[in-house]
C-alpha cells in the first residue's frame, strides 16, 4: 500500500485521469472529493462489499442473453435517444429481451421519462412562440 500525506485542498492524481482531493478535515474525519471517468466506479468500502455480496447472492446475475442489465439498458437508452421509443431500433432491443422482467421494468420507466421530456420540450417550444 502506498501511503501519502496531503493537506487541505491538496490533490493526488491516479493514472492521469482520476483526481482525489482533500476537501475538508473535521476532527478525525477527512472528506475526499474524487473526479473519475464515468466508466470508473467509485464506492465507499462498505457499499462496494454490499454490491459484491448481492452479486454472490445472484442479484447481480446476467440475463439469459449473457449481457449485464446495465448494458442492455444502455443499448435501449441509446436507441431511445437517437431514434425514439417507437423506433425500429428501440423495438428490436425490447423484443430481444422480452423475457427479462428486470430489463422491461427499466425500459418502461425510461419510456415514461422520455415521453415526459418530449412533452415538456414541445410545450416549451409552443409556449415560447405565442
Amino acid at each position: 500500500m502506498l501511503i501519502l500525506s496531503r493537506k487541505l485542498n491538496e490533490r493526488i492524481i491516479i493514472n492521469g485521469n482520476i483526481t482525489v482531493a482533500v476537501v475538508e478535515i473535521r476532527g478525525d474525519k477527512v472528506r475526499l472529493g474524487i473526479e473519475a471517468p464515468l466508466a470508473v466506479s467509485v464506492h465507499r468500502q462498505e457499499v462496494y462489499e454490499a454490491i459484491q455480496q448481492e452479486a454472490r447472492n445472484g442479484l447481480g446475475r446476467l440475463p439469459a442473453k449473457g449481457k449485464p442489465i446495465f448494458q442492455l439498458v444502455g443499448e435501449y437508452c441509446n436507441a431511445l435517444g437517437r431514434h425514439g421509443p417507437d423506433s425500429e431500433q428501440a423495438r428490436a432491443v425490447l423484443e430481444a429481451n422480452v423475457g427479462n422482467a428486470e430489463f422491461l421494468e427499466c425500459a418502461g420507466a425510461l419510456n415514461r421519462i422520455k415521453r415526459g421530456l418530449d412533452r415538456e420540450s414541445n410545450g416549451d417550444a409552443k409556449g415560447g412562440g405565442a
